[in-house]
This record gives C-alpha cells, structure tokens and sequence, in this order.
C-alpha cells in the first residue's frame, strides 16, 4: 500500500511518498514549483487531521526540503513575492544540486527593482562605497528593498551567483557602458559635475578609479567648452595669464559660462580634478593648442 498510487493529488494519483499535504510551510514553495498537494477538494478539509498517520506512510513534510522545489521549480513573476524570492535564495544555499537552478535564474526577470522587475545582470544592490556612480546616469535599476525587506541582504553571495551587480568593479562597468551612450548623445551639466563629483569620491575612499571609469574620463569627449565638447587633455582652465594669447588664438576654454552646455564657475571647484584628468591650466602646456589656433 506505501508504494501504491493511491493518492489523489493535484498532478493526479501518487505514491504517498511523492504526495504533499499542504501547510503554511509550503505557501511560497507553491508559488514558484509545480508540487503534488494532496486534493484536499476530493477528500475534504479533514484530511489534514490526519497528518501524523499520512508521514507514516511516507506524505512529504516541508523540513527544508528545498531540492524537491528546485526539482519542480516553476517561473512566473505575476505571483512572485517576498517570501517566494528568499526561498528561492535559501535553495541556492541549502539545495545538494542548484547549477542549473541558478543557469536558469540568470536570465530569468524575477528581482524587483525601483523600475520593474529586471534579471540579475541588470539589477544593482547599492552600496555606499560607490553609490556615487548612480548619479551618473539615469534610472539605474536598484533592488527593492523596501519591497523584500532587510532578510534578503543575508542572501548577497546568493544573489551574486545569479549575476547581481553589487561589487564596486562590476558596477562601474555597467554605468561606464551606460555613461558612454550619454555622451555620444550630449551629456549634460549635472552629469558632467556627476562624473567630477564621483572621481573625487572614488579617489577619497580607494586612491584610485575604477580602470573603465577612468578611461572614460580620460578619452571621452565630455566636457564643454568653447569649441565644443572635448577631453580634459584637449581643454584649458581658463585663467588671467591666458587673456592676451586669447585674442589672437582660438582656444579650447573649460565653458564656465550659464548657457546650455556651461559649467558655470561652479567648475574651477573641480580645477584638480580635471587637471588630473589632463586639462591644460598652465601657459606653458599650451603651447601647442596656441600654435594650431592662431588667429592673426
């Protein structure tokens, strides 16, 4: 009688050793994994009363029981909640066999996030050692955790095995890539003072940027000025001793003016910053943007 499918369950009649007579325990397993509940509409409510005789024969309690679930796991993100997430997080951690669990999470749109829900390698878990980055581009997709509470910290290496963005490297990849569409668009004024503001922070807490951030500040045409977007290497910050040599030589001039694209002078807070960077402040270290702008 134990091996026999003679109970009826939701997938149809099972041993009872595959069959499970659903509790509380078993609320969010039910959310995200096909399971065989024991049809409690065939026999009625008062089957439960009956739990300790059906473990005898061999009816499936919860116990941790997280393989049967990543066995059986299901995806729907319309019915994933809180409470579903964490469990699934816990069967990364506690399940015997979950690589192809987690293959299977990588591309999967399961997280929750400020701006929908989004898969692993598009969503950031944000961390103030470079939440700087952020400010850089726009709408960056960060977990919820309002949404998920404090408990899914817990689960960070788990969630890191999925793909989620929350080392300082990896972040700054992902915005480097995003910042780039920016100024192959036009960047603007607060982005521009976003990326200062991010360097001085970065170079505070570790010395140093991140290489692909760096390059980015480096190489890329970001900053305005008088002949347009440039690189700091192909910019001046402008000063006294540059007024005579400005009237006979167009310049590439840090735009510290209130238009569109002007910094204001705002931007020689930033002077060290950007002569870092390899803006030119110095007459001497321009000489040979005064040679190729002459205007006599």
């Amino acid at each position: 009688m134990e091996n026999g499918c003679w109970v009826k369950t939701c997938l149809g009649s099972r041993s009872p050793l595959n069959s499970i007579l659903f509790s509380a325990e078993w609320e969010n397993a039910s959310v995200i994994s096909i399971l065989p509940f024991i049809d409690t509409v065939f026999y009625g409510v008062d089957i439960a009363d009956f739990r300790s005789e059906l473990e005898l024969f061999g009816v499936v309690d919860f116990k941790r029981n997280y393989q049967l679930v990543v066995d059986n796991f299901r995806f729907s993100k319309d019915t994933i909640t809180p409470g579903a997430t964490i469990l699934m997080l816990k069967c990364i951690r506690y399940a015997e066999e979950f690589h192809d669990f987690v293959e299977r999470l990588k591309d999967l749109r399961w997280l929750k996030t400020d701006v929908g829900f989004r898969a692993p390698h598009e969503t950031f878990l944000i961390d103030d050692d470079w939440k700087c980055l952020l400010e850089v581009v726009d709408k960056v997709p960060l977990l919820d955790l309002e949404f998920y509470g404090d408990e899914i910290k817990l689960y960070k290496v788990e969630l890191c095995k999925t793909g989620l963005i929350a080392g300082f490297q990896e972040a700054s990849k992902k915005i480097v890539r995003g910042a780039k569409k920016l100024i192959n668009t036009s960047i603007t004024k607060e982005q521009a003072f976003a990326l200062l503001e991010c360097y001085r922070d970065l170079n505070t807490r570790h010395g140093r940027l991140p290489i692909d951030l760096a390059n980015l500040m480096r190489r890329e045409r970001w900053l305005h000025t008088s002949l347009g977007f440039r690189s700091p290497k192909e910019a001046i910050l402008f000063g006294s001793e540059w007024e005579s040599i400005a009237l006979v030589s167009r310049l590439p001039f840090v735009d510290d003016s209130d238009t569109q694209y002007g910094l204001g002078k705002e931007i020689y807070c930033y002077s060290n910053e950007l002569m870092a960077l390899g803006a030119k402040a110095q007459l001497e270290q321009g000489a040979a943007f005064v040679i190729s702008g002459l205007q006599i």
